[in-house]
């Protein structure tokens, strides 16, 4: 069931900023806040939430700055091939949106500064990347790679606000998982690069299928290959935590599985089918979520007694429903 079309500005704000996508954002940062504190040994305090908001924060309002930037550049083609947007509509102007966008995206940056320069510079990334796709999504294939790196980079941002400084930037020896320690930058950068691998997989992987499905005949070649990408969260993420927990990381792949035959094997026109793998999003974190919320836990407290393994848990299927909840009133795409 589409969502009814908008009636008013306030509607069409939120249209624009694909509120329903909102809560995947969240669960993006938060994985990679999870991942962090397993490398880095950290307990749920104030000063660890703290940053995790900040970094929420960041992550929605570049999404936000992404969105408006888009429909910004995409005016002309909406009026005839989307009228429905605001634009089109003339309820906004072309500038309002602009600048919308460059404070969205401003503001993104600055917040990102509470997580320290390692994010600023993740943030600053994440805008050059929505720029490059913005520009020349219309015209070549090629933009769903910066596409997929602006949600890819979200684990990272929350998974770089973690990282100690000073004298504390010794690792823990993961004993929890049985891997070795992630005492240096590279192991590091493989220990969140994998989980971001899989998100940009899941991303790419929506992006190709919805072009694709535009065409009447595709090559079954590229068909094949955008329905592979979807199955990267599978191979990469669950791969990882099959290794260290497989009957958790086994019920964390059945939602996303279950989501994807839903999605891809019954006939669906291209709007829904595009919704469907957007809403699914925080499913790509459940994959990692259960296990890696048992690796979190302290052997004194329950999985939900404590914060950080509770929303690391409970985090990703939230999100999903919230979001399936609000595309029933606001369009995801």
């Amino acid at each position: 069931m589409n969502p009814p079309a908008p009636t008013g500005k306030w509607h069409a704000f939120l249209t624009t900023a694909r509120l329903p996508n909102v809560p995947s954002v969240i669960s993006n940062v938060w994985m990679g806040v999870a991942l962090g504190a397993l490398v880095w040994d950290l307990e749920g305090g104030r000063s660890l939430f703290l940053k995790a908001l900040a970094m929420a924060v960041s992550g929605v309002l570049l999404y936000f700055g992404g969105n408006f930037l888009n429909d910004w550049q995409d005016r002309e083609w909406d009026e005839k091939h989307r009228p429905e947007r605001a634009l089109p509509q003339k309820l906004f102007s072309p500038l309002n949106y602009l600048l919308n966008a460059l404070r969205f995206l401003g503001l993104g940056v600055v917040c990102s500064a509470v997580g320290g320069p390692l994010c600023i510079a993740t943030a600053v990334v994440i805008v050059i990347a929505i720029f490059i796709y913005t520009k020349w999504h219309k015209v070549a294939v090629w933009p769903v790679i910066p596409m997929g790196l602006c949600r890819a980079l979200l684990p990272v941002l929350g998974f770089l606000a973690m990282k100690p400084v000073g004298p504390q930037l010794t690792t823990i020896s993961l004993q929890n998982i049985g891997a070795s320690a992630a005492d240096t930058p590279l192991s590091q950068a493989i220990f969140i690069g994998i989980h971001a691998l899989g998100l940009f997989g899941w991303i790419a992987g929506l992006t190709l299928n919805a072009r694709y499905e535009s065409i009447g005949d595709p090559p079954a070649g590229a068909r094949f290959f955008a329905r592979l990408l979807l199955a990267m969260p599978l191979i990469l993420i669950g791969g990882r935590w099959l290794l260290w927990y497989p009957i958790p990381a086994v019920i964390g792949m059945v939602p996303l599985l279950y989501w994807m035959w839903l999605t891809l094997a019954k006939k669906r026109n291209i709007g829904q089918r595009v919704s469907m793998l957007l809403a699914g999003i925080p499913l790509v974190e459940w994959v990692a979520a259960m296990p890696l919320a048992i690796a979190l836990r302290h052997p004194s407290q329950s999985l939900l007694g404590d914060p950080l393994t509770g929303l690391t848990l409970l985090l990703p299927p939230t999100a999903f429903l919230v979001a399936r909840r609000l595309q029933r009133r606001i369009a995801a795409t």
